[in-house]
């Protein structure tokens, strides 16, 4: 029978504001330290348009944090007061320890809410296919699937769903570890692009290019790829971070190859983009299996 649950998820699944608010969203922020003194949270003490502004004008590398245990616990509880279960997606247990600290969370509560359920979600997915996970689970929810039937989707989902992405600034991915000082210092004398695929919980190396229109092709070939070319079952979605003109300059070449339908846009996180620095771009596809 159907379940009624609430939805908990990481700030990294970048939802806009209003589908947070309207969907009654508890969104559990990670942390970011901007210059090795300031801890500030996702999405709460610090905005992606304020994030953006000081990596351009202060040329400061931020480092992540996940959350706590303690923040898991208080935004579970306060949906289990109210009689509620809850359903935690979160980001892919292969990029960060989140779905750990949540499993953490749940085993400290579930003594105290015997008769409430709190399923706990390794999307194995970051960005906006994750974030759609939340909104499907919604959907089916108010179409009234049982919470078994949901997962089953969300499985069959995540498992057909990806995001490519160009990055323009190798700074923010050499200071973090992510590629060597080497590499960093050849792509940058020759021009060259990274393109990165999110796929089955991880980000690999999909391409290296020269040039921004050549990572725009191979990012739009690689999507298509994906799916087969199958658009009619799948959701596409573009995301930047502090770059949208650069972004619609690619959904354009995009929308001139394949008939489409118009594409809502996305701002990679405060999470996301610690990572990824300003400017880059990118195509997200999400399965959306016919029930």
């Amino acid at each position: 029978m159907p379940v009624d649950f609430d939805i908990v998820c990481n700030s990294s699944c970048d939802l806009k504001e209003a589908e947070i608010k309207s969907n009654n969203i508890t969104v559990v922020p990670f942390s970011v330290t901007l210059d090795g003194e300031t801890y500030l949270k996702d999405g709460i003490d610090i905005t992606r348009p304020d994030f953006y502004r000081r990596l351009r004008e202060e040329q400061v590398y931020p480092k992540t944090s996940v959350p706590s245990t303690y923040q898991y616990v208080t935004a579970f509880k306060n949906i289990l007061e109210k009689d509620k279960n809850v359903l935690c997606i979160c980001i892919s247990s292969k990029l960060s320890s989140s779905y750990q600290v949540a499993l953490n969370a749940r085993a400290i509560l579930k003594p105290d809410f015997s008769n409430r359920e709190i399923y706990v979600y390794d999307s194995l997915q970051v960005s906006i296919p994750e974030g759609y996970l939340s909104l499907k689970a919604l959907q089916l929810k108010q179409s009234g699937h049982d919470i078994e039937t949901i997962l089953h989707n969300l499985d069959q989902i995540k498992e057909k769903s990806g995001l490519f992405i160009s990055i323009d600034n190798l700074n923010y991915l050499e200071k973090g570890g992510r590629i060597s000082k080497l590499k960093y210092i050849s792509a940058g004398l020759l021009n060259l692009k990274p393109v990165l695929h999110f796929k089955n919980g991880e980000i690999k190396n999909f391409a290296t290019v020269r040039g921004t229109h050549k990572a725009h092709e191979t990012i739009i070939n690689g999507l298509l790829d994906a799916i087969n070319n199958n658009i009619s079952s799948y959701e596409f979605f573009g995301v930047h971070a502090d770059c949208e003109d650069k972004l619609n300059l690619m959904l354009k070449q995009l929308q001139s190859r394949i008939p489409i339908r118009p594409i809502n846009n996305y701002e990679l996180s405060v999470t996301v983009g610690a990572h990824s620095g300003p400017t880059p771009i990118g195509l997200a596809y999400a399965y959306n299996p016919k029930i």
